[in-house]
C-alpha cells in the first residue's frame, strides 16, 4: 500500500477521528479549520456524553406525536423551521417515514452495534496515546414521567438479547442517589432507566 496526502475539512469529533486513523494508517494527513480551535462548531454544540450502551436513532415512534407538540417552540427537542425548502420537506418526509416501530427497531440495532464498537475504539485510543481528560462513569439515566412510560421503556430495554444493554429500572429515590441535582424535581417522574 502507498501513502496519500490526504486533506480534511473540519477538526470536529469526525474530522479529527479520520485523521488519526488515516495517520495511524501511514497516510500524510492535514486538517484545515475554520475556527481558531478544533471541535468548535457541531462537536461544540453536543453535551460531551459517550453513551455507547444507550446509543437510539433520533426517528422513534414517538417522534411525529411530539414535533406537533413542540412546534414552533424555540426550546423543542426536535426544532423544525417551516420554509419553502423543497429538499427540507422531502428529508422531513424520509425521516417521518423511519419512525415507525419496526424500522426504529432495525436502526437501534445498527446505532448499538456501531456505539459500540465506536467506543471500543475510542477506549483503545485513549490508553495506547494515554490521554487524559476529565472523564467520568456516573452511568446514564433516562427519567419518565409516567409509571407507565417506564415499563414501556423498560420492557422495550430488556428485549435485546445482550445484557449489557440491560439498564436498571430505579424509583426517584433511587435515581437522586444517582443524581442529587434531581432533588428538587423528582415529583416530576415516576422513575428511570439507569444505564450505569
Amino acid at each position: 500500500m502507498f501513502a496519500l496526502k490526504v486533506i480534511i475539512f473540519g477538526a470536529g469529533v469526525v474530522g479529527t477521528a479520520a485523521a488519526y486513523y488515516l495517520n495511524q494508517a501511514g497516510h500524510e494527513v492535514t486538517v484545515i479549520e475554520r475556527r481558531p480551535n478544533a471541535g468548535q462548531e457541531t462537536s461544540f454544540a453536543n453535551g460531551g456524553i459517550v453513551s455507547a450502551f444507550t446509543a437510539r436513532p433520533w426517528a422513534t415512534p414517538e417522534v411525529p406525536r411530539m414535533v406537533l407538540n413542540w412546534l414552533g417552540r424555540a426550546d423543542g427537542p426536535y426544532l423544525f423551521r417551516l420554509r419553502a425548502d423543497w429538499a427540507q420537506w422531502n428529508w422531513a418526509i424520509k425521516f417521518l417515514r423511519q419512525c415507525t416501530k419496526e424500522r426504529f427497531g432495525r436502526s437501534q440495532k445498527i446505532a448499538l452495534r456501531l456505539s459500540t464498537y465506536s467506543y471500543g475504539c475510542l477506549r483503545e485510543v485513549r490508553e495506547r496515546e494515554q490521554i487524559q481528560y476529565d472523564q467520568r462513569a456516573d452511568g446514564v439515566l433516562h427519567l419518565f414521567q409516567t409509571q407507565q412510560q417506564l415499563d414501556e421503556a423498560a420492557a422495550a430495554e430488556m428485549a435485546d438479547p445482550d445484557p449489557r444493554f440491560h439498564p436498571e429500572v430505579i424509583d426517584m429515590r433511587r435515581a437522586v442517589e444517582v443524581e442529587p441535582a434531581l432533588a428538587a424535581s423528582a415529583g416530576r417522574y415516576a422513575g428511570a432507566l439507569f444505564f450505569p
